[in-house]
């Protein structure tokens, strides 16, 4: 006969391995940031796109030259979201804690103002030739 202990050790195990298979192996959540306004894009792990253009750590802005038009990442190294937002509204996309998201940038060259959303101390220039 199996003890109660035996059953309860098993359905608990089962538990297990049924919770990490649903919360494993997919680290690409391509979904659209949902703000309006976006040229942009998407969450997630290490996406397609240019090469990193802006990262955000210690909840500050550091933004690097890009080509209008081409896309180009945003690499948050913080542990909190932020945002990348245009003080034009050209852009404005989520940043999640640790991830990178791509971006388009606008098409017409300029310096454009831009800032975080949650964190209005958070300020920069995006630079499009």
């Amino acid at each position: 006969m199996i003890s109660k202990k035996s059953v309860l050790a098993l359905l608990c195990a089962a538990a297990l391995v049924i919770g990490l298979a649903a919360c494993g192996g997919d680290d690409d959540d391509s979904s659209s940031s949902g703000n309006s306004g976006t040229t942009a894009a998407s969450a997630g792990g290490d996406q397609s796109g240019g090469a990193v253009a802006v990262t955000i750590e210690g909840f500050a802005f550091d933004a690097q030259p890009v080509t209008a038009g081409s896309s180009f990442k945003v690499e948050n190294k913080d542990s909190t979201e932020h945002t990348f937002t245009a003080d034009d509204g050209s852009f404005d996309v989520d940043v999640p804690a640790g991830k990178t998201v791509t971006v388009t940038a606008p098409s017409a060259a300029g310096t454009y103002a831009f800032h975080c959303k949650i964190h209005s101390s958070m300020k920069g220039d995006l630079e499009v030739s």
